[in-house]
């Protein structure tokens, strides 16, 4: 039986929901001063996670504000991982789309900060962007 758009949101949101759980833990093993490295292998599982569900909302530009939500999240896990070319990826797939105007509004300021930091400016540090 092939997959539906629903099929696909619904899984998408399983995902997230599981990679929600590995960035707040995440978030708890920094808060606690745990060493990087843990911090960094819950960050990877968070974010491979939620990847794999904006794959899912990618070609469903109806599917906001979902879909939007989904690209964000990527981003910021990104970001947090120091993946800045990642992160403006998803910021531009999210504002491919047709997200809200406060939504594209945050999409845009986050774009903005990782490029300067790209460039060697200040914008957010990972910890502070996604963890936050």
């Amino acid at each position: 039986m092939p997959r539906t758009p629903n099929d696909d949101y619904k899984r998408a949101v399983e995902l997230h929901n599981q990679g929600e759980k590995y960035a707040m833990r995440a978030h708890a093993l920094s808060k606690n001063n745990e060493p990087w490295i843990a911090v960094k292998r819950a960050l990877k599982k968070a974010y491979k996670l939620v990847v794999e569900a904006t794959e899912l909302v990618r070609p469903h530009i109806h599917m906001e504000p979902a879909r939007s939500q989904l690209f964000l999240n990527a981003a910021k896990l990104a970001q947090a991982l120091s993946w800045f070319s990642e992160a403006e990826q998803h910021l531009t797939e999210a504002l491919a789309g047709d997200p809200a105007p406060e939504m594209r509004q945050k999409l845009q300021v986050l774009r903005t900060q990782i490029q300067q930091i790209g460039m060697g400016g200040k914008g957010l540090t990972g910890k502070e962007g996604a963890l936050n």
